[in-house]
């Protein structure tokens, strides 16, 4: 499936679940009894205020779901053998890097890494 089918398809579960939930919203009475003239416009404004906020929970539900049930690792054997180890997930090969843009990790590296803004810090807070 291409990224566009699945953007596409996420978006149309958005559309549809944010106009459910505005529709669920609008008829609800949020505030318990409405006794003034004050109390209706309140309850209109927390209706009005739910209603702009569940496209944006929405966008968020759908997008931590979808994402969860379709882009799964695949299940399976490892290396092939099927002598209990179904299901079992390994990690891929190591990812390597240009030497020369890493930095190094000795710990005189790191401590002076950590020791020169500490210093720096230490010197506005005295000031």
């Amino acid at each position: 499936m291409s990224p566009r089918r699945h953007l596409l398809t996420a978006g149309a579960v958005w559309v549809v679940l944010s106009i459910l939930g505005i529709v669920v919203v609008a008829g609800l009475q949020i505030i318990p009894v409405i006794a003034s003239r004050e109390a209706a416009i309140e309850n209109q404004a927390f209706v009005l205020l739910t209603a702009v906020s569940v496209p944006v929970l929405m966008l968020v539900v759908v997008g931590l779901v979808y994402a969860a049930l379709r882009f799964r690792a695949p299940g399976g054997t490892v290396g092939g053998s099927s002598g209990g180890m179904a299901d079992v997930i390994v990690d891929g090969p190591p990812i390597h890097s240009h030497r020369a843009t890493v930095q190094p990790g000795t710990p005189s590296a790191r401590a002076a890494r950590t020791a020169r803004p500490t210093a720096a810090g230490i010197a506005l807070v005295r000031k």
